[in-house]
């Protein structure tokens, strides 16, 4: 009986560490995904544009459209780096929940490309004051 509990203690504690390790792991990572999303260079009224559509994420879409006041090259680039390719790959391609974050936010009325940026701000986090 006393093997029994001991075999027992010691699964537990194994199973206790690997789960430290995935959620340390995770939170690494998380943390180093931050840090690279803050070293995405770009300008403050695309900044300022990223943020009122990350202000309304939650909700509906703006009345006016923030991207609107960029011009078609600053588009492209917030565009292309809150695409899949952008992401480093250190951090994973986040494919499923891409897809899911983009789904929803169709969902609530937000267009294409606000929606892909939207995507973009939660998977890779750029653009984003609060990451």
């Amino acid at each position: 009986m006393t093997w029994t509990w001991v075999l027992i203690s010691l699964l537990a504690a194994i199973v206790v560490v690997v789960v430290g390790l995935l959620v340390g792991g995770t939170a690494r990572r998380n943390r180093r995904l931050r840090a690279w999303a803050k070293s995405v260079a770009i300008s403050p009224a695309q900044a300022e544009a990223m943020h009122a559509l990350w202000t309304c994420r939650a909700g509906k879409p703006p009345s006016s459209d923030p991207l609107d006041a960029l011009t078609e090259q600053e588009v492209a680039y917030v565009v292309n780096i809150c695409g899949a390719s952008f992401r480093s790959r250190e951090f994973g391609d986040a494919s499923v929940v891409r897809v899911a974050s983009f789904r929803s936010f169709k969902s609530r009325g937000f267009s294409d490309r606000q929606a892909a940026v939207l995507t973009g701000m939660t998977v890779n986090m750029v653009g984003r004051r609060d990451a």
